[in-house]
């Protein structure tokens, strides 16, 4: 009955969701490795916060931060604790907020420094202005 319930309980996430959490598990495995920590299993806020603050110095964008802390509920879950929902966890709703207000006032690659048009001159250095025309056109 066990092996059932099991395939059933991995039938519950797509393919790319699986792949997905698997990095996710993968990061997280990283992150207790780097810094000592043997047991994580059932999972603390404050060891979630910790993840969370970690992840985001490493730049990671706050969805892909909840796709994370997603993965971590549903191995918990799997592994038979209690379900760590975030409406039970007031810290680690208020620091992922922060993250992502820190994160929206950091300035992204879209809005940095302007940029010159291409122009047939910037192509083709040497040719003279007027004789352009007799380029190939794109």
């Amino acid at each position: 009955m066990d092996s059932l319930v099991q395939f059933y309980f991995e039938q519950g996430l797509s393919s790319s969701t699986h792949r997905t959490y698997t990095t996710g598990i993968n990061r997280f495995n990283k992150f207790c490795l780097v810094h000592d920590i043997k047991d994580p299993f059932p999972l603390s806020q404050t060891l979630l916060c910790y993840f969370v603050s970690y992840l985001a110095n490493q730049g990671l964008s706050t969805g892909t931060i909840k796709v994370y802390l997603s993965a971590l509920r549903h191995k918990q879950v799997s592994l038979g604790h209690p379900d760590p929902q975030h409406s039970s966890m007031p810290k680690l709703k208020l620091v992922t907020n922060g993250v992502t207000r820190a994160k929206a006032k950091q300035p992204s690659s879209s809005t940095g420094p302007s940029r010159l048009p291409i122009t047939p001159t910037i192509l083709h250095p040497g040719v003279p202005r007027g004789f352009d025309s007799d380029l190939p056109q794109a």
